[in-house]
């Protein structure tokens, strides 16, 4: 999978290190921008309130005030004034501020591509590691598997835990609808699972099934598999798809290891 660089997002080094301070200043400088605003806002309110005699704290006070406090801001260099639209955005709609960032700067967007480009490779190389799917429980081998399918061009649906009947995965190829059962054993998976999954594949009328183990077959398996439409997926297939299709998008499933590769 091509390596990302900085360059092809039209950004550098420093364009890198220049987001990062911003978002280490940024929950300071809001939090501060935004005890003042409301401090001013609730001073204002109470004076209105006191010499008018109406009602606090209307929304139409808080949009002047906000305004008001931004155009102050605008002096101070156009980061800051983010920072004050930050502000009045989060009092009104809490909107996340790396949100803000990204529409208000287009420096920031351009940072923030190439940070996804690199966590996508990031994600599909821990992936072609055996550790990682030894570390995996059972439905998270589930859940990854599926998603290597679904990479590899497949619609792969994850099944409900509770009426499986052995099917952990439905993948839809053009042969039609097939079950993969997923094994996450420590230990080689016997005879006896695949004769089930051989059984359920009749009670379905599925075309074919998938066994998958990250931890192997014994000999009796392949024997029992052999001149069936059973095929037997150890860890070293599941690698091999995952290396033949790079994630060519932000499909990355849900929990990603520190593992990361070599520069």
């Amino acid at each position: 999978m091509h390596s990302p660089e900085p360059k092809e997002f039209g950004v550098n080094s420093q364009d890198i290190e220049w987001a990062e301070k911003i978002e280490r200043r940024l929950p300071r400088d809001v939090f501060v921008v935004s005890a003042i605003a409301w401090a001013m806002y609730a001073l204002y309110a109470l004076i209105r309130a006191t010499t008018f005699h109406i009602e606090a704290f209307h929304f139409e006070s808080l949009f002047e005030l906000a305004n008001l406090f931004s155009l102050v801001l605008v002096s101070s260099g156009y980061l800051v004034a983010g920072f004050a639209v930050v502000t009045m955005t989060t009092m009104i709609a809490y909107v996340p501020c790396d949100l803000m960032l990204t529409l208000l700067m287009s420096r920031y967007r351009r940072v923030q591509r190439y940070r996804k480009a690199v966590a996508i490779l990031r994600a599909w190389w821990v992936r072609t590691q055996r550790e990682f799917w030894l570390s995996l429980s059972g439905k998270q081998f589930e859940a990854e598997l599926a998603g290597v399918f679904r990479n590899a061009g497949f619609r792969a649906e994850l099944t409900v835990a509770s009426g499986d009947h052995g099917v952990d995965i439905w993948l839809y190829t053009e042969r039609g609808k097939e079950i993969i059962q997923c094994k996450a054993h420590s230990g080689r998976v016997g005879p006896a699972v695949a004769r089930e999954l051989y059984g359920t594949l009749k009670h379905f009328g599925a075309p074919a099934a998938i066994l998958a183990s990250t931890s192997g077959f014994t000999k009796g398996v392949r024997a029992f598999a052999r001149n069936k439409p059973i095929v037997l997926m150890d860890l070293s297939d599941i690698i091999l798809l995952q290396e033949r299709n790079p994630a060519s998008n932000s499909r990355i499933a849900t929990q990603t290891r520190q593992t990361e590769p070599s520069q």
